[in-house]
């Protein structure tokens, strides 16, 4: 087989490479994977600072609307998120609740 005949197989399919390859008797090194543990720790990284953004700005919002006078279900309606995470929300930054209506009239 010429050179130009080698060139055109080599072109066609990479394994064909290694076969040529093996059979003239060389050795291809392989390349080394990249570290999985790396590339996982970079995309879990990437999601929680995304993660983090959001509650941030939740937390902002909720604080905002806590200085304002709005109530907790007015609350929740506007940030779009459960009774459960305001009340969170308004407990970790020790915001003061208002005081509860008397209902009894």
């Amino acid at each position: 087989m010429g050179v130009s005949a080698m060139q055109v197989e080599l072109r066609t399919d990479t394994r064909r490479i290694h076969r040529i390859a093996k059979a003239h008797g060389i050795d291809i090194p392989k390349a080394p994977m990249p570290d999985a543990g790396k590339t996982v720790g970079l995309a879990r990284e990437a999601l929680n600072h995304k993660r983090q953004q959001r509650r941030e700005k939740l937390s902002n919002s909720v604080r905002t609307m806590a200085a304002k006078g709005m109530s907790i279900p007015a609350m929740t309606v506007e940030a779009g998120c459960s009774r459960d995470t305001v009340l969170r929300i308004i407990d970790e930054h020790g915001i003061q609740r208002g005081p509860r209506m008397d209902l009894e009239a």
